[in-house]
């Protein structure tokens, strides 16, 4: 996953929220 968000930037703006409300659920839930 790091390597394809190196490799295209514009496709990190879509993983990063979704990675980040993963892992709130996963601390709070």
């Amino acid at each position: 996953m790091a390597a394809a968000a190196l490799r295209d930037p514009a496709q990190t703006v879509g993983v990063v929220p979704r990675m980040t409300s993963y892992l709130l659920s996963r601390v709070f839930l």
